[in-house]
């Protein structure tokens, strides 16, 4: 098929667990034998060569200039009745790009779309063009949003601002999804929102995220397993606020001769005020995570909030590592503890399970083994990609010329 892909996020380099996705979908899309016109936003930090690179992979490429929102939008949005995660993807010059996309897509098959915010842009190639328009949905964002509001105390105007843009994405994804002929969302509590509290009866098919097992293998050699590690982007709020949570409600549960190792995207300056804090050593970002994991014996991972799937869980356990987690961080991951996944919302119950795999790193191993056949069954980006191939030609083909 000829695919149109409409990306919320530049994909290249994937150094985060939303680039991760979208690049290994473009990858493996191209590698199946499709065209891929990927239309993207450039961002703070793409660069010459990761545009080249881009070009070299895809059939065409359209790069739109970097969307920076002002405190003054971010006021005008306290009031406005469009949510910010719509209207900063959906302005005039956003939506005249994609008329004039639409216009070129005569030999183009179909249209997909990367997240709510993205339906709208979507809708106007779709409507120039006549061409049928999937979206593979992330998270459902307004339970995101809600989920993050929650966080803050009753009085705070985070909490006021963050739950009416909850309401309104609401009422808007449901508007947006109910004019799509396909939708893809990554877990299945998100299919059951969608087609549930929405009442959508266009197709739903569920496709989570996934790895590449090849690059995510245990490291060779025989390097000693003992760290307890943590990798993921601290650009994202949520993971602040769940490694803060681990050190005011588990660490003091936890003896201080054990020593918790984070790193990831500004984890240098997100947690800075942590660098304090004896048993807990931080070390920014990584150009290649697999050294770190394979130094570990298992890895943790505390989220109070946020959606979808932790791509990161998923390149751990395909490194043979068990994680010790909350059930949102598990969200959409088919795997219990005998693959090596712990949901542990309690503080105690996550100082425990800690404490327990501490205790035994023979256990560690096994359950490591089985956290990577669980991958290796279920989560791997080839399969994964070809299912949403198959999707696409099973439900847009009767529309594609």
């Amino acid at each position: 098929m000829r695919i149109i892909q409409i990306s919320s996020r530049f994909p290249y380099p994937p150094d985060d667990g939303g680039r991760i996705g979208l690049w290994n979908i473009t990858r493996q899309l191209r590698e199946l034998g499709h065209d891929v016109w990927l239309v993207t936003f450039a961002e703070k930090q793409t660069t010459a060569e990761h545009i080249q690179f881009l070009k070299q992979t895809v059939t065409r490429l359209t790069v739109l200039p970097p969307q920076r929102y002002s405190l003054l939008q971010y006021l005008i949005s306290t009031v406005h009745p469009v949510p910010i995660h719509v209207r900063k993807r959906s302005t005039p010059e956003i939506l005249q790009v994609a008329r004039k996309i639409g216009q070129q897509a005569a030999e183009w098959d179909c249209i997909h779309v990367d997240r709510s915010g993205m339906i709208a842009m979507g809708l106007e190639v779709s409507g120039i063009s006549k061409k049928p328009i999937a979206v593979r949905m992330h998270n459902v964002e307004w339970v995101i949003w809600q989920r993050f509001a929650q966080q803050f105390p009753f009085w705070h105007p985070a909490r006021w601002y963050l739950q009416r843009q909850a309401r309104l994405l609401r009422k808007w994804e449901k508007h947006l999804l109910s004019q799509v002929d396909l939708i893809i969302p990554i877990t299945e509590p998100d299919g059951r929102r969608i087609a549930e509290e929405f009442g959508i009866e266009k197709p739903i098919v569920v496709i989570p995220a996934g790895v590449d097992p090849e690059y995510w293998k245990p490291v060779d050699g025989e390097q000693k397993r003992t760290d307890v590690v943590l990798v993921a982007n601290f650009e994202w709020k949520p993971n602040i606020e769940g490694v803060e949570w681990f050190v005011q409600k588990v660490l003091p549960l936890l003896p201080s001769t054990i020593t918790f190792h984070i790193a990831g995207k500004e984890s240098d300056r997100a947690l800075r005020h942590l660098r304090g804090i004896p048993n807990v050593r931080i070390y920014g970002y990584l150009e290649d995570a697999r050294q770190f994991y394979g130094r570990a014996l298992f890895t943790f991972v505390p989220l109070l909030s946020g959606g979808g799937i932790r791509i990161k869980i998923l390149e751990a356990m395909a490194m043979e590592l068990p994680v010790v987690t909350t059930t949102v961080g598990a969200e959409g991951i088919e795997a219990g503890e005998q693959q090596g996944v712990f949901r542990c919302d309690d503080p105690y119950r996550f100082a425990q399970a800690i404490q327990d795999l501490l205790s035994n790193p023979e256990w560690v191993k096994k359950l490591g083994k089985a956290a990577r056949q669980r991958v290796l069954e279920k989560y791997t980006w080839r399969t994964l990609v070809q299912q949403m191939a198959d999707a696409y030609q099973r439900y847009l083909g009767p529309f594609a010329k």
